[in-house]
């Protein structure tokens, strides 16, 4: 998969692009809004020059929160989820996106074995990308990927339609928590007012993502906060998430992603944890309001990674109780120092 000099850079990317037919476009596991709307709209656009092109994501759907900016899309030819997986015959590329390294790469169930045969590209802006790829773009300083989408799309001079825009701009509103988050820079504030120039739908992506959620997931978030554990002087809280919480929610664990910003929101904290065993392993989703607390620091001494204010660890083949005493260890060092 990986040559033995990695090629980097917008150009690269675009030049990997010219000429190759049957491009396969997936992202990370359990998909973000950023993740869905990079490979969406990329997908879109590849498919409007008349490629042969394929978007796979491991979900058997997309969660509620976007399932009604997704209704342009949701039905095309090409777009496969969970165990509808796409024709391995004829690809000519796997381009990954939002995925900072090739473990965490939503791929199809036994595609592995395949996947050495396959020039891959990767467009990420995660700071502890591991630069997996044969092509890498990686641009830590980007609000979103879906920016540096947009960013390829103009630099192609693509056709930005309708339904590309408002994806793009779902993108950049979802990883920068509708403008609140300090990832929020002035080229995000830019561009997204040209994505709204070019037909996206402002005030219906902000109304749908962040003014519309159903009942039961406000009680699910309530039920998370009256059970979340302060520690160091109630500047973590942490709140776990018990599988059997979200059968008893009618909730499916995408639809949860977005729940540790209603710990975030608590006054005086510096960093937030949602703790979910999943599958014999522990998963923790950590969020910091500010530096010098960089939680990707804090997520790389388990093993995990992302950006210094948004991070993600999985332990494997462990108990709860372990992996919250080996996290609230690691926690120690940056708290009692």
């Amino acid at each position: 998969m990986k040559s033995e000099v990695a090629t980097d850079g917008m150009g690269s990317v675009r030049h990997w692009l010219e000429g190759r037919d049957g491009i396969l476009l997936i992202s990370h596991e359990r998909p973000d809004g950023d993740a869905i709307a990079s490979v969406l709209a990329l997908f879109l656009a590849l498919r409007d020059e008349g490629r042969r092109v394929f978007a796979y994501f491991p979900i058997e759907r997309f969660s509620g929160r976007y399932q009604p900016l997704l209704q342009d899309v949701g039905q095309l030819a090409g777009l496969c989820l969970g165990s509808d997986k796409p024709p391995t015959d004829g690809l000519q590329g796997v381009l990954c996106l939002d995925t900072s390294n090739w473990r965490r790469a939503g791929l199809p169930e036994d595609f592995d074995r395949r996947e050495t045969a396959l020039s891959v590209c990767n467009i990420d802006h995660h700071p502890d990308n591991s630069r997996f790829a044969e092509v890498n773009w990686i641009e830590p300083e980007c609000g979103a990927t879906a920016q540096m989408v947009m960013w390829l799309l103009r630099d192609r001079g693509s056709r930005m339609t309708r339904e590309i825009a408002n994806l793009l701009l779902v993108g950049l509103v979802a990883d920068c928590g509708g403008f609140r988050f300090q990832n929020t820079t002035p080229a995000v504030l830019r561009d997204a007012a040209e994505l709204s120039e070019q037909g996206a739908e402002y005030s219906r992506v902000i109304d749908t993502l962040f003014f519309n959620e159903p009942y039961n997931k406000i009680r699910f978030k309530n039920h998370l906060l009256e059970n979340a554990q302060f520690a160091f002087g109630s500047r973590l809280l942490y709140a776990v998430l018990e599988p059997e919480m979200l059968g008893k929610f009618g909730l499916q664990p995408s639809d949860v992603e977005d729940c540790i910003d209603s710990l975030r929101a608590v006054s005086g904290v510096e960093v937030t944890c949602l703790v979910q065993p999943v599958d014999g392993d522990v998963r923790f989703s950590l969020r910091s309001r500010r530096l010098p607390f960089n939680v990707a620091e804090m997520a790389h001494r388990l093993g995990g990674g992302g950006h210094p204010l948004a991070a993600g660890i999985r332990l494997p083949k462990t108990d709860l109780s372990s992996a919250l005493e080996s996290f609230l260890g690691v926690a120690a060092e940056w708290f009692e120092t």
